[in-house]
């Protein structure tokens, strides 16, 4: 039972409350009981309601739209979070969303602390299962963004939408993201850019990734291709409109992989290492062959008709 005392420093207290520290916290400081530091508090004509009444709301609305984060505000007034968030709602204050909070406090930071903070989030969720449920909402929010990553799904996109196709860039299949998604029919188009996409963990997934595709119905469509000015994806284009009008004249097609290069020629690039069960491509092809200067080249690739 804490002791009752007088000899409370008045100056003391009165700085412990505008620190915002709650009163069971002072008292215990004081080594006393907390209807004392109540009392003692009434006396000094300063209210004593809960932390949330006590708190500035002018004060903490100002530091808010400025910039300061919840959370920061919290710890600056001694409370939690659902403290700030509830005055900010009563106050009819918009809050922020977490991509806005976290936008904003990137701008902040500097490009090495941004990296740092990057990292740290990375290593916390790094070999920790996460649902199928979370998975497929991150990528609808890839979806909704639409952004076309690559100079060579930035030709195809435009060569298709010249032939009169929609497209749907970065389309959510599931947990997976498409590069370029038709919509007329279920045809999935994905670039393959370098050589890596048929090595370590990209290999892979590789299977697994085209399997979840043809089992949702869709057909998907790999092309390799040079990601730069090389290759204009013209071919590439052609291919896929001759399926869609074959589609539109009510032919079945299986739905296995298409292999092919930017072109529109069947491809064996990366057939030893991806499992390829193809359509066409693939395991029509032999296999692709090394230049003289010790790099892959899609050129050399044997194609048996």
């Amino acid at each position: 039972m804490p002791r009752k005392r007088t000899d409370i420093d008045t100056d003391d207290l009165r700085k412990r409350y505008f620190a915002y520290e709650r009163f069971s916290q002072i008292a215990k400081k004081f080594g006393v009981s907390t209807n004392t530091i109540i009392r003692r508090i009434k006396e000094m004509g300063l209210p004593t309601g809960k932390i949330g009444e006590r708190i500035p709301r002018e004060e903490l609305i100002f530091s808010y739209v400025n910039g300061t984060s919840e959370r920061e505000l919290a710890r600056r007034y001694n409370t939690e979070r659902i403290v700030i968030k509830s005055i900010l709602i009563e106050a009819g204050v918009s809050r922020r969303t977490n991509t806005e909070a976290n936008r904003m406090m990137a701008s902040g930071r500097t490009r090495q602390e941004n990296i740092k903070n990057t990292s740290a989030a990375h290593m916390a969720v790094r070999g920790k299962p996460q649902s199928e449920e979370h998975r497929r909402k991150i990528a609808l929010g890839i979806e909704r963004k639409g952004l076309i990553k690559s100079f060579g799904e930035k030709i195809l996109a435009q060569k298709l939408i010249e032939k009169g196709l929609v497209i749907t860039p970065q389309k959510a299949i599931g947990r997976y993201n498409i590069d370029i998604a038709l919509t007329e029919f279920p045809i999935a188009v994905e670039i393959f850019g370098g050589c890596w996409h048929s090595y370590g963990t990209h290999s892979l997934r590789f299977r697994k990734r085209i399997d979840y595709l043809i089992n949702s119905g869709w057909l998907p469509i790999i092309i390799w291709g040079k990601n730069s000015t090389r290759d204009d994806f013209s071919g590439a284009a052609e291919y896929i409109f001759s399926l869609v009008q074959r589609l539109r004249g009510g032919e079945a097609l299986v739905c296995q992989e298409h292999v092919i290069s930017g072109s529109g020629d069947p491809c064996a690039v990366g057939k030893s290492n991806l499992e390829y069960r193809a359509a066409i491509g693939g395991d029509k092809c032999s296999d692709i062959v090394r230049g003289k200067d010790g790099r892959f080249t899609y050129d050399t690739v044997g194609v048996s008709r």
